[in-house]
């Protein structure tokens, strides 16, 4: 086996190991001297590497990397791998399942209460919030679309209570701020948790050395 074929096949079993999430399988790639660059000049070490790592290998994330090898010159004992990788996955912490199911539970209590009094804005606002709540905990993420959709439930309680309201007193007014607060918290979350989710395609120049009889990751340049 020449060495660009052994290069290709450990290249290859690194990003299976990555999206396994077997932290310490990775690790058997990466030599401890290994410096990673960025466009913008920034380093991360091995220490830093190890770090995010644990982050995203945490359990409930769903990060996962597609690599494409584009090219491998080897000399001797040293090698330079230009690769592509695309990268997907949240960096949030996944929801508590029973918490999710509790909330949309006692949400689905609040719709039904609100039919019987026929408050149809309520009923609707309700209603959707606890079956964002309830699709939260069982794909274990409250991802933007759910957090959009408590946005609009709360948008939807703010209506009925506005409409209802009849003599305006403290009480109603503190009802329709604070469901439009909710509405606003929510939303603004969602956009947040957009922001925080990776997706991203990129081209590597990686440095790969023998060392102990294997080859191992020494150094990453993002080009």
């Amino acid at each position: 086996m020449s060495d660009q074929q052994e290069l290709r096949q450990r290249r290859e079993a690194l990003a299976q190991a990555v999206n396994s999430h077997d932290l310490e399988a990775v690790l058997s790639f990466i030599h401890p001297t290994f410096v990673g660059k960025t466009k913008q000049g920034f380093s991360v070490g091995y220490q830093d590497m190890v770090r995010m790592a644990q982050q995203l290998f945490a359990h409930g994330k769903d990060y996962q990397e597609t690599v494409e090898i584009e090219e491998i010159k080897a000399s001797g004992d040293s090698a330079k791998l230009v690769s592509r990788r695309s990268e997907r996955g949240r960096l949030d912490d996944p929801p508590q399942f029973w918490l999710c199911l509790g909330m949309g539970i006692f949400l689905s209590g609040m719709a039904i209460n609100s039919a019987v009094f026929d408050r149809p804005w309520e009923t609707v606002g309700f209603a959707v919030a606890s079956l964002m709540f309830i699709l939260g905990a069982f794909l274990r993420s409250m991802g933007w679309w759910i957090l959009i959709g408590l946005g609009f439930s709360f948008s939807c309680m703010a209506i009925s209570t506005a409409v209802r309201a009849g003599e305006w007193d403290f009480q109603k007014v503190g009802g329709v701020v604070g469901f439009a607060v909710g509405s606003v918290f929510f939303i603004g979350w969602a956009f947040f948790k957009a922001r925080r989710s990776i997706h991203r395609t990129a081209r590597y120049q990686e440095t790969w050395r023998t060392i102990d009889g294997r080859w191992l990751m020494v150094e990453e340049q993002e080009l």
